[in-house]
């Protein structure tokens, strides 16, 4: 197409022969490049011809998502974080002891509640461990009195603990190698959520994610904070958060 343009407008032989020359000459790359131009005079007029030649770039931070002996699944086997909200489907223990001992195996139900014999269902959905057991502790005293006792003869104590962290449901999209639906512990951070998702693309922000939850911003964050100072707010995903990579603004190669 480009030699019957240039025949219609008077080129020559030797001219589009030229052209045929530096158009299978021409190096292209999809990756980052350098390009230097330089222009061709003809009575056709004055053609820019542009090399593209590759260069060797590689984003800082890239290497954290590219680190096989790192996993996406947080470690469970470690103390509830105080500031994790509980919800449908987590699994705890309940000990009592002291003049009265039992222990309960329980699930929070989809209300959010879990249930005991003879008293009404204890709703736990959003509250932290220390929120849930005073409100268990409340709850229980109508069948174990001692509870609200502080005769040492008669005083039951309560422990309450998380069994396992509930499963969520989170969709991952903007600029990220492998965007989707995933599910995920209840425990997941963003950065385990992203490491799933293989980290952003070569167009992706590591500066500019945000965390959409109930459809506007809860938070935004800056891995470089995370790479450079150790800084990484505790924020715990819940069902149906949106992780939302941007595209990069600026870019500097050194």
């Amino acid at each position: 197409d480009a030699e019957e343009l240039a025949n219609v407008n008077g080129a020559s032989i030797v001219e589009i022969q030229k052209l045929r020359k530096l158009w299978n000459n021409q190096s292209v790359s999809s990756t980052n490049t350098n390009i230097f131009s330089d222009s061709i005079n003809s009575s056709i007029g004055s053609t820019q011809i542009t090399k593209i030649i590759p260069l060797i770039s590689n984003r800082f931070g890239a290497s954290f998502f590219e680190n096989d002996n790192i996993s996406e699944v947080p470690q469970m086997f470690v103390a509830t974080p105080t500031d994790y909200r509980l919800g449908p489907g987590d699994e705890l223990i309940i000990n009592l002891y002291g003049a009265s001992e039992n222990t309960y195996s329980v699930q929070i139900s989809r209300n959010g509640t879990i249930k005991f014999d003879r008293i009404a269902p204890v709703y736990l959905s959003g509250l932290s461990i220390k929120s849930a057991k005073n409100r268990l502790k409340n709850s229980l005293s109508k069948i174990y009195a001692g509870l609200l006792s502080n005769d040492k003869l008669s005083k039951v104590d309560i422990d309450l603990s998380l069994k396992k962290a509930r499963s969520v449901i989170i969709n991952i999209t903007g600029h990220v190698t492998a965007p989707g639906t995933y599910t995920v512990s209840g425990f997941s951070s963003i950065l385990n959520a992203l490491y799933s998702a293989g980290g952003p693309n070569e167009t992706g922000s590591y500066r500019n994610i945000k965390l959409l939850r109930n459809g506007k911003v809860n938070t935004t964050i800056d891995l470089y904070d995370y790479f450079i100072s150790g800084k990484y707010p505790s924020v715990f995903l819940r069902d149906q958060d949106v992780i939302l990579v941007e595209a990069y603004k600026k870019q500097v190669n050194i």
